[in-house]
Formats: C-alpha cells, structure tokens, sequence
C-alpha cells in the first residue's frame, strides 16, 4: 500500500509536470493567436513592473541597471514583426525560431514576405523563405518578397531585417519597362542589387523568348541597370551579337536614356531587334526620339519622332521613317529591294492663342509599300486610302472671312493621287452699303438694301503618285476662281404689303481651256489645252 501511494505520487507529478508543458509549448499556435509580433513598441528604457528581476535570466540581452531599468541592446528591432499562416505556427524556444507553414505572411515596416513556408530566427533577426513540394513533387507557394514598390518572385530568399541586406535565389522582378532574370541576387540596405548570371527583357513570361543574358550586373532602383559583358538570346540560344557592357536607364518620368528593343524573327528578313533607340526627354516642351530596326539579312529602318507642347499654344507630334527592305538571295533573280518612307505630322492650336486664327495640319503620306512591311500596327497594315491636310483660316471683326486648305488624298492599291493645292474661300457679311452707321429715326427704303461677297478659287490634279515629281502633272493642273454676288431689296408697300427682291450675279475665271485644231488631211482631231483669261457671268 505504502509503494502504491508513493509511486502514484511521482505518477501525479510527472503529469502535473508534462500538461504543463504541453500548454506551454502549445499556446502560441492556437488559431486565435495567428498574429503575433517578435517585439512591442518601447521607448530606449523600460520599468519593471514592482521591481521584481527574478524573471529576467542572466543569459537575456536585457540588463537592470542601479534605477531598475532595463537597457535595451544596440541590435534591438524597433519595430513589430508580424507574421501569421494558415496551417501552422511552430516554435523552437532553445533555438529562438518559428516555423511558419502554408500560406505564411511575415510583416516589418515596410517589407512584406509572403511564402508556403517561412523560418524566422529571432536571435539574428533574419528570414527564410522557400516554396514546398506538393504531393506530385511540383513546388508551390514560392516566396514573394513585397519592399515598398518593389516586388520579386523567387524561388528561395534569405533575409536579415535589422540590417536590411539578403540573398534571392532565382529571382524575378520588374524594373521600369523591363524584366529581371537572377540566378542569384544579393540586395543591399540601400536597395540597389548586385546580380549573378540574370537577364534582361521585355517579355513578360517566366521564360522569355528573348532576352540580354549577362554574368554580373548592379541595379539601382529608379536610375540604371549595368551590367559586365553580355549577349543577345532567343528562346535561350546564344547568338552572335555582344557587347562588352550594358547600360540601361530606368529612370522614372521624363528621362533620357536608351530604348529597350524588342527582338523577333521575320520569315523573309531573318532575325531583327526594333525600335532599339534613344530618347531625348530635352524639356516640358519638347522631346525627340531616335530609333531604328535592323534585320540580319540586311534590311533596315530609322525613325525620327518629337512630341511638342505650348501651353494656350499650339501642341502636335511629327514621325518620319525610312525603310529599305532586301528580299530573296543577293545575286540571283529573285532579289528585289524597296526603298519606303512615311510622313506623319499632327498639329492643333490652343483656341485661347488667336480666337480670330486658326491653323491645323494632319499630314499623313506614305510610300505604297510602306505598310506592308512595316506596318506599325494592324490598322496600318490594312488601310490603303490616306488623307493630309492643311488649313489656315481667319476672320476681321466678324466681317471679313478667309480659309485656305491644301489636301492630299492618295491610294496605295492603285496609285492614285488626288491634290488641290490649294482651297480659298473668302467672304464678307451682309452688309447695308446705303446705311449710315449710327443712323437714328426712321430708315428710308434704300436703307435696308443689302450685299453679300463670296468667292472660291480651286487649284487642282489627279495623278498618279509615280508621276508626282513630274513636270507635266503641274501644267495640267486645273485652275478656276468663282465670284456670287448677292443683291437683296426688302420694300413695303403701305402698310401691309411686303416687296422682295434679289439679284445675283454670279462671274467665272476658267485659266485654262480647250483649244480644238481640225487637221487638213484628216476628218480626226486633236485638243490642246492652253493658258487663257475666260470670264463667264450669269445673272
């Protein structure tokens, strides 16, 4: 009976003893308790609550001194870490750790770690973050590493959250209008990385269909990206075109810099890079881009585009290209070239400049085959009817009117081109020419006797667009002027009866006629046009 008490004794105890031990170790990871924080805000020194020391250990980093504060360690956070996950908390209290399993978030000013599974260790304030393996071996939930603007996929990083540095294991982020690829990437407290074996480009997939590889680089967020030596790939296949280093700005808002290109293959021009350039952000008020393609069975194009901007102005944009494009084998017969072009200019003025003036310009003229090969668009590469115009027109006091308009309407299936160079109309408002001005009292009959002027005057030619620069086209030019005079009498008879009348008198020039000659030895005749003054008036 004695060894029965005694040994139920230590059977208690050692109960007592392992529940608690078990609640210890078990309270931190109740789902109630998924958020939880590494430290609480404190000032540089904190009181102990009655005096008592006897729950700090000699081993701990805080130390009383004679006033009974406690001296806070120089590598002390200070601020809270947050961390929370969906499946588990797990914690090792002699390692000072916790393991955080799916679906895990970790908190700290401004950093955000989002991951499957996250070790955080307290006693060096650094961060672990990897993906797990799912049941078909697939790893899910990689780490998303979330600094302010900037965020990187990867696939395993570690990171110290006092001194702000790390590690990132097959990372990728994006930077300006670009994407970069590391195999490893070494951040620093400043942000700025230093990269080993990454790549550069434009595309947006995980594996990209081209790309600049390089072995080292540094990027500075917001300013640049330079790397050591490096090559063009595509698809991950090396080729020939390198350079000995690479400079990319990243500048944000209006920076000079290079123009990323994009890469591509061309079944009958081979392998290009296009739009590859600089831009010249030269002020608020203008900016000019230089850019070209080149293709490596010899094709190429230059561009030259500026956008420009006056405020209570005048604001438009010019692009002008030039293509030449080689087709076939060189020295066999089906080697063809082409040399193209495009002209596009846009102009608008600010109504608030001239209310009484205006000027707007839409230019677009392209050579016949521009399009079709180099197409900027699917727009571009099916429109084949193309229109310009300029127009200038302007008003005294609301009296007198005058607009001029030169067009331009081409069509690059079969050629044709129609210009008038240039459209004038000029009018003036009714007026009352018997009328003082100021009259007071009753107004006579003649009085209210009223003209009006309008006049038009056309230059134009049909042509063919091959025939353009040729002498002949502007000898058949088509020129005539028209004048309408209208005349109106209002007159009333007594008191109840209104008279009307109008005349109009209508005169044209024609500066050019048909001159037919009848041969003597032939029934057949010939016309020739030639200059003359011919007046024709209706009444």
């Amino acid at each position: 009976m004695i060894e029965f008490s005694y040994s139920f004794r230590i059977f208690s105890i050692l109960l007592i003893i392992n529940l608690l031990a078990c609640f210890c170790l078990a309270q931190p990871s109740q789902p109630n308790s998924a958020d939880d924080s590494l430290s609480t805000p404190y000032n540089s020194h904190t009181e102990i609550i009655n005096g008592d020391t006897s729950l700090i250990k000699s081993t701990d980093s805080l130390h009383i001194d004679s006033n009974g504060t406690v001296k806070i360690s120089p590598n002390a956070i200070r601020e809270q870490v947050k961390y929370r996950a969906i499946d588990s908390i797990r914690f090792d209290i002699l390692k000072r750790k916790a393991y955080l399993f799916k679906d895990a978030v970790v908190e700290y000013e401004d950093i955000e770690l989002k991951a499957d599974y996250i070790e955080i260790d307290f006693s060096n304030n650094e961060l672990y973050a990897s993906g797990i393996a799912d049941a078909n071996g697939n790893i899910i939930g990689n780490p998303v590493f979330k600094q302010g603007e900037y965020v990187f996929q990867t696939h395993e990083i570690k990171y110290n959250f006092k001194t702000k540095k790390g590690k990132i294991w097959e990372v990728i982020t994006s930077e300006g209008e670009g994407y970069i690829h590391g195999e490893q990437i070494k951040k620093l407290d400043d942000n700025s990385s230093f990269i080993k074996k990454g790549k550069y480009t434009t595309c947006e997939l995980e594996h990209p269909h081209f790309e600049i590889a390089f072995t080292k680089a540094k990027v500075i967020p917001n300013d640049k990206i330079v790397t050591g030596p490096a090559y063009l790939s595509f698809g991950g296949v090396p080729t020939i075109i390198a350079i000995p280093f690479g400079y990319f700005p990243i500048q944000k808002g209006r920076q000079s810099g290079v123009i990323m290109p994009t890469f591509g293959e061309s079944a009958n021009r081979g392998f290009y890079f296009e739009n590859f350039g600089y831009y010249f952000g030269i002020s608020d008020n203008f900016d000019l881009l230089l850019a070209g393609d080149v293709y490596t069975r010899g094709s190429w194009a230059a561009k030259v585009r500026s956008n420009y901007v006056f405020r209570y102005k005048c604001r438009g944009n010019v692009n002008l290209s030039f293509a030449q494009n080689l087709f076939g084998e060189k020295l066999t017969s089906s080697f063809y070239k082409t040399n193209d072009f495009k002209l596009y200019w846009a102009h608008q003025q600010d109504p608030k400049s001239n209310p009484t003036t205006r000027f707007s310009a839409h230019i677009d003229i392209v050579s016949r085959t521009f399009n079709t090969y180099n197409p900027s668009s699917v727009r571009d590469y099916l429109s084949n009817q193309y229109t310009s115009k300029l127009n200038f027109s302007t008003n005294a006091r609301d009296i007198f009117y005058f607009d001029a308009t030169a067009s331009y309407s081409q069509n690059t299936l079969t050629g044709v081109v129609d210009i008038a160079l240039p459209d004038i109309s000029m009018s003036v408002n009714q007026f009352y020419p018997f009328r003082k001005r100021n009259k007071t009292g009753p107004l006579k009959w003649y009085d209210n006797i009223s003209l009006k002027w309008t006049s038009q005057f056309a230059n134009k030619v049909q042509t063919y667009d091959s025939l353009l620069l040729k002498p002949e086209t502007w000898e058949n030019m088509h020129l005539g002027m028209k004048h309408l005079i209208p005349l109106t009498i209002p007159i009333k008879i007594g008191k109840n009866i209104n008279w009307n009348s109008s005349f109009n008198f209508t005169e044209r020039w024609y500066l050019q006629s048909m001159h037919q000659i009848f041969m003597i030895d032939t029934t057949n005749g010939e016309n020739n046009p030639y200059i003359l003054y011919h007046l024709k008036r209706d009444f």
